[in-house]
């Protein structure tokens, strides 16, 4: 159950058609608050791996996802980086550490 709802919550579905369809398919009363509560952990969990340590690595391998976004009056896809913030900046320290060095 807590993949179905996860994979729902990754898929945009809103918190209360995550409600509805849990009561369909389950016969389990689950109210949008509590969906709201499980995506929540699960965004905690989600940002836990993402910045856990590596350790020495000697090749990372990044990843980007496509996301509808606004540029001036229309929406167009673009990448979103999905490295995690600490690896983003000692990826650039290296880059300028090698580009002027």
């Amino acid at each position: 159950m807590k993949l179905a709802v996860a994979e729902m919550y990754v898929q945009g579905v809103s918190t209360r058609k995550v409600a509805e369809i849990t009561q369909e398919l389950c016969g389990l009363d689950v109210s949008s608050s509590q969906v709201s509560r499980a995506a929540k952990l699960l965004d905690e969990e989600l940002e836990a791996w993402r910045e856990r340590p590596l350790g020495k690595v000697r090749c990372v391998i990044l990843d980007a996802r496509y996301e509808k976004v606004r540029h001036v009056v229309h929406y167009i896809a673009a990448a979103c980086e999905t490295a995690p913030s600490w690896l983003r900046s000692e990826f650039w320290k290296m880059v300028s550490e090698a580009s002027w060095g």
